[in-house]
């Protein structure tokens, strides 16, 4: 049975490797063929996995350190080490320390990402999480970002929402009946994580106001005068009556 199983991090970039090393045991008085490494991560329940292989068929020369990546970051893993000979595998060894993989940036979107206008110069924007297994460490908070549609070179406009039990966010002010794109993103401490794809929303229409008309101070011609009016949102006529005769500028 192999001893004494020592686990180190090499390196936190990705892809993250750990190296695994061992003491040969008693070999059984038959020479070592092989070695199989496996491996168990902790739940978010706290229950340890089934031991999967990590890496099988490690020849003799090979003894007694190797590397394993392709490990989910921020996972919690453990490592043993069983030996082969031509009788077969012999009792595995006791379970390595515990050994935590380092966070990585979220590698998937939220989910269900919609927006809705509120008014003529908001819209709210909702989401839901990422998929917990892609979150690769604890959610911090979401950063959403929006411009004018079908301004692909347009800078965006950004909003950083720093609670990772945030799923909405009211946005304004934005511009009176005009279409809007929208992305979010979920970050925690390694960084800002995938976009979500956009989503397009527009405003609602502007309201009226009543025209004001100041007075008519002077006259142009002798048939015309000069008026100012006052009008707030989107109109297609204005309405104009000058000695009992509508005009439509």
């Amino acid at each position: 049975m192999p001893q004494a199983v020592q686990v180190s991090l090499v390196n936190e970039s990705t892809p993250v490797k750990i190296r695994v090393e061992w003491l040969n045991g008693f070999d059984g008085n038959s020479p070592i063929i092989k070695y199989l490494v496996e491996v168990r991560t902790l739940g978010t329940s706290g229950l340890w996995s089934e031991w999967e292989p990590a890496l099988d068929d490690i020849q003799p020369e090979f003894c007694c350190t190797v590397l394993v990546d392709n490990l989910r970051p921020s996972a919690t893993a453990q490592f043993r080490v069983s030996a082969f000979n031509k009788h077969g595998a012999g009792k595995p060894s006791l379970p390595s320390s515990n050994i935590t993989m380092p966070q990585q940036p979220p590698a998937a979107a939220p989910r269900n990402v919609a927006a809705s206008a509120r008014s003529a110069n908001s819209v709210m924007v909702q989401w839901q999480p990422p998929p917990s297994g892609q979150w690769n460490g604890d959610i911090k908070g979401y950063f959403i970002r929006y411009r004018l549609s079908g301004y692909s070179t347009a800078e965006w406009n950004e909003r950083n929402v720093s609670s990772e039990h945030a799923r909405n966010l009211l946005i304004e002010p934005l511009i009176t009946w005009r279409e809007y794109e929208v992305q979010v993103a979920a970050y925690n401490d390694r960084g800002l994580g995938v976009f979500s794809k956009s989503v397009d929303v527009t405003t609602k229409e502007g309201g009226w106001e009543s025209p004001v008309i100041t007075p008519c101070s002077q006259s142009l011609t002798s048939s015309t005068v000069q008026c100012q009016c006052k009008l707030q949102g989107m109109c297609k006529w204005i309405y104009v009556c000058f000695c009992g005769v509508y005009y439509i500028l």
